[in-house]
Parts: structure tokens; C-alpha cells; sequence
């Protein structure tokens, strides 16, 4: 668990935990340098449980990837699932998880569906595979092996419904330049192991505007955020991070030449969309030859017409 001031629901979500159905062998929490009363929280907590609890923090402010990544390296079992400071786990989420890990021994990891709630832990009626469009053709592809060309136009995988094997870890770290550290697991476990799903909702993923990153983040402080920066830069960064990708392919090898092949394309497809021209004349010239790419690694034809139509 990674933490920076989270006050105000810690103390819900690690009595979550430790009424789990299967109890975990110990909790690792790593804190950003909270001022709140986070780290009392945490203390009161270790001393309260009968499992290990360490809490470590950090002497400078890591950020959210860094200091997962940081965690992640504290951590002594062989299964390793990640979690946020402000939601809710269901009690079964560990033995649900853990027992679907037993059941597929290819799996590197696996993650789960969750219900989203409010600030008031109200559930709001929408769950995390809808808000990222996972659904059954999405799945199949997954059951099909081809996660990664899925993963090219979406990241459907949230850090805290997934669990991994601790083996795993000289793969998984460290997390690639300008990546959020769930959507970079994701890719390394589809690269370096097998990603396997359980359609089970075994959360509650929290959504407020105070999140640092994921659903709530995207649907407020994100969205405001992007409103201020062009489509040009939010198709540059994703040009950026699949770079970084690429490049860990490159140093690590491991990866087939056809995933080598779509992350390049994905590359040189965000580069285009980033830098198309003013007029909507010469953006349609840049665009419609492109079809095949729109139809593999975006939402098609909404895509394209943004991209043509926009100014």
C-alpha cells in the first residue's frame, strides 16, 4: 500500500484488510511524506493486527509510480497485491484471487472488476470494466492471447484489483518513464508471463477528486487538467510512454516481433495524431490513410473523425 496524506479513509480500507477471509502474511505500507495523520493511522493499525505490518517512509516524495515501486521491493511473500489508501476490499478479494492464481499456474498475475463508490462510500452504480470498456469481445481477446494489442488502444487493468507473483518483480521493475505504474505491470505480465482476469467484483474502487491518479482523477482533477492542454500533447505523451516500452523491449528482450512491430506503429500512429495539420482539408489527407491503424489502435471512427474535424 502506498500512501500521502489519507487521513480520511485509511483507517476504513486497512479494517478491510485485515477482515479479509484469507488473512495476508504481512502489509507493507510506504508513505509519500504525508502531514496529515496518516502514519498514526498505519501505527495504531500495526499494533492493533497479529500480522507483520511495516511502514516505511520515504524521506523525500517519490510520487505514485515510485513509491508503488518502492513498496513492491519491501515486500517478502510470494503473492503481491497492490493497494490504494481509500477504498474498500470485499472480504473474500484475497482468496478469490489467490485461489484463481493456484488455478492458472501460467499466470503472472490477475486482476478483478470493481464497484465504484463515492465520498461517502455510497456506491454509485458503475463498475471499473464498464468506465474502461472491458467487456466480453475485450475478453476474449485476453483469452486469445492477444492482451497486448488490447492494450495498445486501452489499459483496462487497476493497480489495486490485481495481485502478482513476487518472482515476477525483476521484470515488472522498474516502471517505465512517464507511466503509471498499473498500466506498466500490465504490459510487463502480458510480455513476460501471462495476464488472467477473474469476473468478479471484489472492491470498491473510491472516486473523489482528491485521487492522485485513476478513475476519480480522470473523471475530475485529469479532465480539468486536460482541458487546459491540446489533443496534440495527450497523443505526444502517449507516443512518450510507448517509447519507454519499446525501449524496455529492446533491453530486455523477450518480446515477439510482432509485439515489437505494434508498439512501434503505436508509436509512429500517436506522433502522427500529435502533429496533424491546422487545416481540415489536409488533417482528412493524414487521416484516412491511416484506417487500418484507427480501426486497431483507437476507437475507429469517432477517432477519426475528432482527428479530421477538430481544429
Amino acid at each position: 500500500m502506498c500512501t500521502y496524506n489519507g487521513e480520511r479513509y485509511l483507517r476504513e480500507q486497512l479494517e478491510s484488510i485485515a477482515a479479509q477471509s484469507l488473512r495476508p502474511t504481512e502489509i507493507v505500507i510506504c508513505d509519500d511524506g504525508s502531514d496529515d495523520s496518516t502514519l498514526s493511522i498505519a501505527g495504531e493499525f500495526a499494533r492493533a493486527v497479529d500480522f507483520d505490518v511495516k511502514i516505511v517512509r520515504n524521506d523525500v516524495n517519490l510520487g505514485v509510480a515510485k513509491n508503488f515501486e518502492k513498496a513492491i521491493g519491501q515486500c517478502g511473500g510470494e503473492l503481491i497485491a497492490l493497494a490504494d489508501q481509500d477504498d474498500l476490499w470485499y472480504p473474500n478479494k484475497l482468496e478469490r484471487l489467490s485461489a484463481r492464481m493456484a488455478e492458472n499456474l501460467s499466470a503472472g498475475g490477475v486482476f478483478s472488476d470493481a464497484d465504484l463508490i463515492d465520498e461517502s462510500s455510497q456506491p454509485t452504480g458503475e463498475c471499473l470494466w464498464k468506465i474502461f470498456h472491458f467487456g466480453s469481445h475485450e475478453q476474449r481477446l485476453v483469452d486469445r492471447g492477444e492482451a497486448a494489442r488490447l492494450l495498445c488502444v486501452l489499459n483496462f487493468v487497476t493497480g489495486s484489483t490485481m495481485i502478482f507473483r513476487a518472482s515476477l518483480r525483476p521484470s515488472l521493475l522498474p516502471v517505465g518513464a512517464a507511466w503509471i505504474h498499473d498500466g506498466w505491470f500490465a504490459w510487463m505480465l502480458v510480455l513476460y508471463s501471462r495476464l488472467d482476469y477473474l469476473p468478479e467484483r471484489l472492491m470498491a474502487y473510491r472516486v473523489h477528486s482528491a485521487q492522485k491518479c485513476g478513475v476519480g482523477a480522470r473523471g475530475f482533477r485529469q479532465r480539468l487538467a486536460n482541458l487546459r492542454r491540446s489533443w496534440s500533447e495527450l497523443h505526444a505523451d502517449k507516443a512518450e510512454r510507448f517509447e519507454a516500452l519499446e525501449a524496455r523491449c529492446a533491453e530486455r528482450g523477450g518480446c515477439s516481433e510482432q509485439t515489437m512491430k505494434e508498439v512501434r506503429q503505436v508509436v509512429e500512429f500517436s506522433r502522427m495524431r500529435a502533429n496533424l495539420p491546422r487545416s481540415a482539408v489536409s488533417r482528412a489527407t493524414h487521416v484516412l490513410p491511416k484506417i487500418l491503424w484507427y480501426r486497431r489502435y483507437s476507437r475507429w471512427m469517432p477517432a477519426m473523425v475528432r482527428d479530421i474535424v477538430r481544429g
